[in-house]
């Protein structure tokens, strides 16, 4: 019986978790806040390749005997890969928002008074 008890604490130390560190936690957003900063210059940069698609579907529709048909599938295209983008940012966005709103309140929580 002895044994199955032995079993039974070390799998509930497994479960145990141990809060990280402020300093953990300030890494880790920092981490996150230089992520954020990267994707939204990657962001930037996608956009600017994608303004420059549009400006060439443009100067292909403007020509005479033109296809609207593939002007506008290209266009549908395009414009689904910017929103992506935008959405993909702004969820990043939010998520380190969050992180930045929990840290604040642990700095909070944990500083003696």
């Amino acid at each position: 019986m002895a044994s199955s008890q032995n079993t039974s604490d070390t799998s509930s130390r497994q479960y145990e978790t141990t809060e990280p560190s402020l300093d953990e936690n300030i890494d880790a957003l920092l981490e996150e806040e230089e992520t954020l900063i990267t994707a939204h210059r990657k962001e930037i940069e996608d956009t600017m390749e994608i303004v420059h698609e549009e400006m060439k579907l443009l100067a292909k529709v403007d020509r005479p005997g033109s296809m609207i048909d593939n002007y506008v599938t290209q266009l549908s295209f395009v414009l689904s890969r910017k929103a992506a983008g935008l959405v993909s940012l702004q969820a990043r966005l939010a998520r380190f928002q969050h992180r930045q709103k929990e840290q604040e309140i642990l700095s909070r929580k944990r500083v003696p008074r």
